[in-house]
């Protein structure tokens, strides 16, 4: 918090603030425009001094084990002490604690002196930063010719991110042979429940027009049959194949075995030094329009011109002809992966 005296009062009372004290505020909170970078702040029209709140306890008869802590060794990941950690840990009954600071293990000392002091074990590990060099450009390849071949640009809008919870409300695909778009197909499904307000939000699809339109069922095996056995391209590309291939086992239907081609991961390939590889980037990159983004209509059109730049670069720079060769390069530069988090704990002095 940070405070401002605007005149001696100001002072005389800043002066009596002391860590450890409680404190009741009233006042206003409004935007700052003085600052460097304007931030929200309260300009307080009182302070009182308040008892401290009661200290939480741990009543539980089986205590539980911390395994994700950060400290301050973990670089602007925490702001607390690993020792003030061990001390609360070691009064509420826990025998055990883990330090698994963010990409470091400086703080081990530190922890090691405390956990004797409190008569506490200390776990020792990390968070560490994984990163999978397996990520392939495509599934299920084929010795396809990468501009004759036939592709299936699709994309599917749904009402989350849960293959097992939520629902597809919008599905969207054209045909694409030489360059050229041959069909199409697009359709609302009827998900028999209200669209979350976010969703609405995101897509511009409402309750309203998905309402009365085609059953999942029908629109899968259109989509099934239309797609034939093509090679399917989305961006990233196994959200929406494993989503529909959920539903389609759901229904009892065997999954798609097609070629997939992720133009997520393609684009990573092909242009790592770029900010970022997100649909409305690539367009902009390619002069693509995107006008509706998060429309499935909308994004499959605009990733089919995607597609056609990325396979002319894939072809021109990277002299990768056929589909199958796609994935050469899988796990030789990581500088472009993103990493994901790994705990990782010392079993015993060696290992």
């Amino acid at each position: 918090m940070k405070l401002f005296a605007k005149n001696k009062e100001d002072l005389k009372i800043m002066g009596q603030l002391a860590n450890g004290k409680w404190i009741k505020a009233r006042g206003r909170v409004e935007m700052d425009r003085f600052m460097s970078i304007p931030e929200l702040v309260m300009i307080p029209s009182d302070l009182s001094e308040v008892n401290a709140p009661p200290s939480r306890k741990d009543n539980a008869a089986e205590k539980r084990v911390e395994f994700h802590l950060h400290s301050t060794m973990s670089t602007m990941d925490a702001v607390t002490p690993v020792g003030d950690y061990v001390k609360l840990a070691a009064k509420w009954g826990h025998k055990a604690i883990a330090i698994t600071d963010h990409g470091g293990v400086q703080c081990y000392p530190d922890a090691a002196k405390h956990a004797k002091k409190n008569g506490i074990k200390m776990i020792y590990g990390v968070e560490a930063n994984v990163v999978n060099d397996n990520v392939a450009v495509v599934l299920n390849p084929r010795p396809d010719d990468l501009k004759t071949t036939t592709y299936i640009v699709f994309d599917i809008e749904t009402t989350g991110l849960s293959v097992t919870q939520n629902k597809i409300i919008e599905i969207a695909a054209v045909k694409m042979e030489e360059g050229k778009e041959i069909d199409r197909y697009a359709t609302f499904v009827d998900p028999h429940e209200l669209i979350p307000y976010h969703i609405q939000q995101l897509t511009n699809i409402n309750d309203d027009m998905v309402r009365g339109a085609p059953e999942v069922d029908q629109v899968l095996d259109e989509f099934v049959k239309f797609a034939g056995d093509a090679v399917l391209v989305a961006h990233n590309a196994r959200f929406d194949v494993d989503f529909v291939n959920a539903k389609l086992k759901e229904l009892g239907r065997p999954p798609m075995s097609n070629p997939v081609l992720d133009t997520l991961e393609l684009a990573r390939l092909i242009h790592p030094s770029l900010k970022n590889h997100r649909l409305n980037t690539l367009a902009a990159k390619y002069k693509v329009s995107l006008e509706n983004h998060h429309r499935a209509i909308d994004d499959t059109i605009a990733l089919a011109g995607v597609l056609l730049g990325l396979i002319e670069d894939a072809v021109t720079q990277e002299r990768m002809t056929t589909l199958d060769r796609l994935n050469d390069k899988v796990g030789k530069d990581l500088s472009n992966t993103r990493p994901f988090h790994c705990g990782i704990y010392a079993l015993n002095m060696t290992r």
